[in-house]
């Protein structure tokens, strides 16, 4: 789904007053959807999918570098700490 279709649906919820909840295309990205108002996501697995998309795929030999990309965005926006 891209994000025209995406908007589409969330501003014609909107309308109607019906909350929306489903997946997390990879096309709108996971900042898009969390700034929606979109209610609730389908699977908690496509947060790492979307964060995988963005930090540019997940290899064996990246793994800390990935982990470090996570560690980084996620106190960046102060949603996470240790």
């Amino acid at each position: 789904m891209n994000q025209t279709i995406y908007n589409s649906i969330l501003n014609e919820a909107k309308k109607q007053k019906i909350p929306v909840l489903g997946h997390l295309p990879l096309e709108v990205g996971l900042n898009n959807v969390y700034e929606s108002g979109q209610s609730q996501l389908a699977h908690i697995e496509e947060i790492t999918k979307n964060m995988m998309n963005d930090f540019g795929g997940l290899e064996y030999d990246n793994t800390i570098q990935f982990l470090k990309y996570l560690n980084k965005n996620l106190l960046k926006k102060g949603e996470f700490q240790h």
